[in-house]
């Protein structure tokens, strides 16, 4: 895989627009550590669209590192990674497996996590070792944007330590009218 490490800037560090029948991207044993970003699109910076954000994108992570990442821009959220209306008007499906995160940080919403996207969110056998105080160690807005659809949010198998929340806990889930949340 590849290692992203030490990289400070206030611009996305992948910007990836694709076409037609390309209809997702894995990122497969990839480590992304020491960032220091201040971005619009929050996390470590990924600019990911399809060039009609009718269709459906899915966007994988396996067996992926991500330590010691900080992203600044108080507008946005998300220590390691953030997904949201930016990003394919959150036409998204995200899928994290076997993934490490440890010591990101975000003052807002989620050191680790910030989703805010339209369909499935899987997170499986993760690792979650955060020291930092903030609004949730993944932080999940189930509902994007006017016309909020049916799914589902899984978190299984994962490991959570040194999770330390400031005003709200490890993970936050905000109400819904449209997921399903299963947490085993």
């Amino acid at each position: 895989g590849n290692t992203f490490d030490n990289i400070n800037n206030n611009y996305p560090v992948l910007r990836l627009k694709f076409e037609d029948s390309i209809d997702g991207i894995v990122f497969e044993n990839n480590t992304f550590s020491n960032f220091n970003t201040n971005n619009d699109f929050g996390g470590i910076g990924l600019e990911i669209d399809h060039e009609n954000s009718e269709v459906q994108f899915n966007i994988s992570f396996n067996n992926c590192y991500f330590i010691h990442n900080a992203n600044t821009n108080n507008q946005q959220n998300g220590g390691a990674l953030s997904f949201g209306p930016k990003q394919n008007d959150g036409n998204l499906c995200l899928y994290l497996f076997e993934c490490f995160f440890e010591s990101n940080q975000k003052e807002g919403k989620g050191s680790s996590l910030f989703l805010n996207i339209q369909h499935e969110i899987c997170i499986e056998s993760c690792q979650f070792i955060e020291k930092q105080e903030s609004e949730g160690t993944i932080y999940i807005e189930p509902d994007c944007g006017n016309d909020p659809q049916q799914s589902t949010i899984y978190i299984n198998d994962c490991l959570f330590k040194h999770n330390r929340g400031g005003k709200l806990s490890t993970i936050y889930i905000a109400p819904s009218k449209s997921k399903t949340v299963m947490i085993s």
